[in-house]
């Protein structure tokens, strides 16, 4: 059985076939079938064009590898080729619907999303997320196909990324209506509020999508609209974080959103836009004159209209750091996030709180004497 190279096409067997050795192109073709079907396969959803929608990736990239200027970005290249082609073929057949009996033809056999479920085994939210996905048209199912091959270990983040062009702005918002413990209200127990506690999520996340690219400066805004009966932190922010490679970075941090918790994602290219909602993407719309026991942390009521949440441990990806962090202690691996990603991450929110109290941005390198964030926002002694 022909397996997938993980880490990509050997530069020397691109290089030859952009060459025109017709053996390198051969061996690019055969490695590669299988990943592009899978993507226009679930994409698709099993359409009778997919053979067709493969082909033409295929031709289109074996006549234009000569125009690939960087050898190591073989499969991204080709992902994108495969994105592009599925897009062009949904909007030639929207253009031109099929009958409705046709149609119904097609809905009778098993489709990609069915033999994901059988193949995989999947349960719980990843079969629901899959049998939901039938519904998607094919610009929104692509992006999800492209999610699918990352989650299997096909694709590389940066590779997903890559799909959609050259990235221009990341955002990350995080909100809720406040902190469960008491520490967490306290500055000189906690160095700092709502950026101290949430902020730091987001400055990973952006590192992290963007191949952890060097920070160039931080802009921020904080205030405390809310909550200044429990602290002197900050209760509500704003941070800009420029990286090196001009790619904007938003957070939106906030300890007083009601109604439960609120967790987006949003990553914008070149190419295309790609939209995450944590929680209300895949909770339940609920209804209830006299509520119910639990719909989501922080919700609050349930009476009224509400979303109830299911799997929430695993869409927050505790299961998942646990059996990584297990991992690596039982096999002594590196983790995927290390002290010195820590570090990185404490410096920008040094570099947040000294912007917020200068109202200036603030360049990174960042060095300063303070022993909490909060002291630089704020020099009140506290």
């Amino acid at each position: 059985m022909r397996t997938l190279p993980q880490d990509g096409p050997e530069a020397g067997t691109v290089i030859a076939a952009q060459r025109g050795d017709r053996a390198a192109l051969d061996r690019l073709a055969a490695a590669y079938l299988p990943l592009v079907y899978n993507i226009v396969g679930r994409a698709m959803n099993g359409h009778p064009d997919v053979d067709d929608v493969v082909q033409e990736t295929m031709i289109r990239a074996m006549r234009g590898i000569g125009d690939l200027r960087d050898p190591q970005a073989f499969r991204s290249w080709l992902v994108a080729i495969a994105v592009r082609q599925v897009r062009d073929s949904y909007r030639a057949r929207v253009a031109q619907l099929p009958p409705l009996a046709d149609m119904a033809e097609q809905l009778r056999g098993p489709d990609f999303e069915e033999l994901t479920i059988q193949r995989l085994g999947l349960s719980g939210q990843r079969r629901e997320t899959a049998e939901a996905s039938r519904w998607l048209d094919d610009e929104d199912r692509s992006v999800l196909a492209l999610w699918w091959q990352e989650a299997a270990g096909t694709l590389e983040r940066s590779e997903l990324a890559d799909a959609l062009g050259l990235p221009t702005l990341l955002k990350q918002s995080e909100k809720h209506s406040g902190p469960h413990a008491p520490h967490f209200w306290d500055v000189n127990r906690s160095g700092g509020g709502v950026t101290m506690d949430m902020g730091c999520h987001a400055i990973e996340f952006f590192r992290w999508m963007l191949g952890r690219s060097p920070i160039k400066s931080v802009y921020a805004q904080m205030g405390t609209y809310v909550h200044g009966d429990k602290t002197r932190g900050e209760d509500n922010a704003l941070i800009l974080v420029e990286f090196a490679n001009g790619v904007i970075g938003l957070a939106e941090e906030s300890w007083t959103k009601q109604g439960g918790m609120d967790d987006r994602a949003e990553v914008h290219g070149s190419k295309g836009v790609a939209y995450a909602d944590l929680l209300h993407g895949n909770a339940i719309e609920t209804y209830s004159a006299e509520g119910y026991d639990y719909a989501v942390e922080k919700a609050g009521s349930t009476k009224g209209w509400s979303f109830t949440i299911f799997e929430e441990e695993w869409n927050y990806g505790f299961p998942q750091e646990m059996a990584h962090f297990v991992d690596c202690v039982q096999n002594d691996k590196q983790p995927q996030v290390t002290g010195e990603d820590g570090r990185a991450v404490l410096e920008v929110i040094f570099a947040a709180y000294e912007s917020a109290g200068k109202g200036r941005k603030v360049a990174l390198p960042f060095k300063t004497s303070a022993r909490k964030p909060y002291d630089l926002w704020r020099s009140d002694g506290t």
